[in-house]
């Protein structure tokens, strides 16, 4: 359909064209010039402190924003099993462990890729979803930040 292709298109436009209007990499918003950058790298250790590793390696910058939320899911998901088997220390830790990424990561630069989504398009969908990834970004660092204080 018409509204589907125009979506595509505006995808292509904002995240994939050569000069992005939106480029998804940390490395980009954290003053580097380059993809795989150092917040790449950083956050690459972080993945495999946890065994994890990007599918592309190499391919793929792993500070894309997509990878950094899947590994914050992945976070979670950790979180509230060991909730359920081993209790509230070895959950705290993996607390801690998503605070600090959301801290050091993703809520230091995807507010900003937000930002940009807002001023570089008219689009209501992307509106919506910047307006609505901003607002989880900065709900879910304040639940980081209160549940460390406790």
């Amino acid at each position: 359909t018409r509204d589907l292709d125009e979506l595509h298109a505006e995808f292509a436009r904002l995240f994939l064209m050569g000069k992005m209007a939106v480029p998804p990499y940390e490395s980009l918003y954290k003053g580097g010039k380059t993809l795989m950058g150092d917040a790449a790298v950083a956050v690459r250790k972080e993945y495999l402190e946890e065994g994890l590793q990007v599918e592309k390696l190499y391919q793929e910058p792993d500070d894309h924003i997509a990878t950094e939320f899947e590994f914050m899911f992945f976070l979670c998901k950790k979180t509230v099993a060991a909730l359920k088997k081993s209790g509230e220390k070895k959950a705290g830790a993996f607390l801690a462990k998503q605070r600090d990424f959301m801290e050091t990561h993703l809520g230091n630069w995807a507010p900003q890729f937000c930002d940009k989504i807002l001023d570089s398009t008219n689009s209501d969908f992307y509106r919506g979803a910047a307006l609505l990834t901003k607002g989880f970004i900065e709900e879910d660092s304040r639940f980081l930040k209160e549940a460390g204080e406790k």
